[in-house]
């Protein structure tokens, strides 16, 4: 069975809307990218209302979705990529190796040029997050952990929701200690 899943949603914050958009990439069953599936958008959306800035939306919202995964799964982790688009501007936050990018378009003048418009180019709104890239494998062994093949306790991604087994294998015990180590 298919283990991913995606999210689309959209909601307000005052008189301004947003949408949420995202993919999850599940592994070890889906009950980790079901769970986030549905909670991202509620949990981020929350912290948007509330005024913090959307760094501290999607961080603080990381958390408590992994806080809740522990309720509801010990083996079972997902990776993240997700988008929230309000007016003109598109913020980005990712866990692993799920990739997001922006492809503007020129601006039509009309219904026939909007038919032959092209992309001016593409922008990464992602970064991956996989143990085998060299400022990953930095970070990893910085934080004391090691990396064998490219992975992590036989992860390739080295930042997933979940994945309580792998993590504690590897030695992390304390989500605090581990975003303090991974701060970028």
């Amino acid at each position: 069975e298919n283990e991913d899943r995606h999210t689309n949603h959209h909601d307000a914050c005052g008189s301004l809307p947003f949408h949420t958009i995202g993919v999850m990439d599940g592994h070890d069953t889906d009950a980790a990218s079901e769970f986030v599936s549905r909670m991202l958008p509620v949990v981020v959306g929350k912290h948007v209302k509330d005024g913090k800035t959307m760094e501290q939306a999607y961080m603080t919202g990381m958390e408590e979705l992994e806080n809740g995964l522990k309720k509801h799964c010990a083996t079972a982790g997902t990776c993240v990529c997700s988008c929230i688009i309000s007016s003109r501007w598109v913020w980005c936050g990712n866990l692993g190796d799920c990739r997001s990018c922006l492809i503007p378009l020129n601006v039509p003048e009309s219904m026939a040029a909007a038919k032959a418009a092209k992309a001016q180019h593409l922008v990464w709104m992602s970064r991956d997050h996989k143990a085998s890239l060299p400022e990953e494998k930095r970070r990893i062994t910085a934080a004391g952990g090691k990396v064998v093949d490219g992975r992590v306790e036989g992860l390739e991604p080295s930042r997933t929701l979940g994945d309580f087994d792998v993590k504690m294998q590897a030695g992390v015990h304390d989500r605090s200690e581990e975003r303090r180590v991974g701060k970028e």
